[in-house]
């Protein structure tokens, strides 16, 4: 096995299991540092995992038969962490797009800005637009390069990512000049 990024085979496992990847584990690259699941989704599991993505989380435990707000609100704890070590980036009327936004906990904090999002999630896009100002996507390459995005970012999204170089060009030309990325 080699890495995503680099193609090292110089790696190292980083944690032994992935929830939702039968004898998946999580990977890191001792040369470039990126941490990446072994093995990856094909399309046909990903998009049966992203339609069932709600039962995914119960089984994990991370829900127990609850509905998508409460998952939101709790949720919400979490997207308050992430807001306090990023807010320095936010300004008002930014245009932001978050990859792998889930309920859109993290962007229903952006109040004064113009906010997309890309979830494959159907269940979660779906309610996640009641705090997307702008378009919300089920995957990046629906959105033209003409759209252009003040700040990029993504939690917990990299790691599912199979081509992360090619991701990163596409995510660039989607930002503004100045545009920044957050992962």
């Amino acid at each position: 096995m080699n890495c995503p990024n680099c193609k090292t085979n110089n790696i190292r496992l980083f944690h032994d299991s992935v929830w939702s990847i039968e004898n998946g584990k999580v990977y890191q690259c001792n040369e470039c540092t990126l941490t990446f699941i072994y093995p990856m989704m094909n399309e046909k599991e990903e998009r049966e995992f992203y339609k069932n993505f709600n039962e995914h989380v119960k089984a994990r435990g991370l829900a127990t038969g609850e509905s998508l707000e409460n998952y939101h609100n709790k949720s919400l704890m979490i997207a308050k962490e992430r807001m306090d070590i990023v807010s320095k980036y936010f300004v008002d009327k930014s245009k932001v797009l978050e990859v792998g936004s889930s309920t859109g906990a993290f962007l229903s904090l952006l109040q004064n800005c113009d906010t997309s999002a890309v979830e494959p999630s159907d269940d979660n896009r779906e309610f996640s637009k009641q705090f997307i100002t702008n378009k919300t996507y089920s995957l990046i390459e629906e959105i033209s390069e003409s759209e252009k995005f003040d700040i990029i970012c993504m939690f917990h999204v990299f790691e599912h990512i199979k081509e992360p170089a090619k991701f990163l060009d596409n995510c660039k030309k989607l930002l503004k000049n100045n545009g920044i990325i957050l992962i």
